[in-house]
């Protein structure tokens, strides 16, 4: 039986001022072959299977600024197992 797993991550990011960055998180089911489909996302977020169907990106569609946001996604596996979380911006 499939497990609806639901991911919240609170992402932030401080920017010098000479560059901006945007949130970037990865899942990533490739090492136990777990294939994932996406959910639901908080607005100004977007999340796509990258990479085929055991990577799953969340990214922001602008860059973010030295305030604190909060960001909020969902995905369904199709198999209870071990993914890789990398958070990046």
């Amino acid at each position: 039986m499939l497990k609806r797993i639901l991911t919240s991550a609170v992402l932030a990011a401080g920017i010098s001022c000479f560059a901006a960055s945007a949130v970037r998180v990865d899942i990533d089911g490739h090492s136990k072959k777990i294939a994932m489909k996406p959910d639901k996302a908080s607005k100004g977020l977007r999340v796509v299977n990258h990479g085929g169907k055991y990577l799953i990106t969340a990214y922001s569609a602008m860059n973010i600024s030295k305030k604190w946001q909060k960001y909020s996604f969902s995905f369904t596996p199709e198999k209870d197992g071990i993914v890789d979380i990398h958070f990046r911006g």
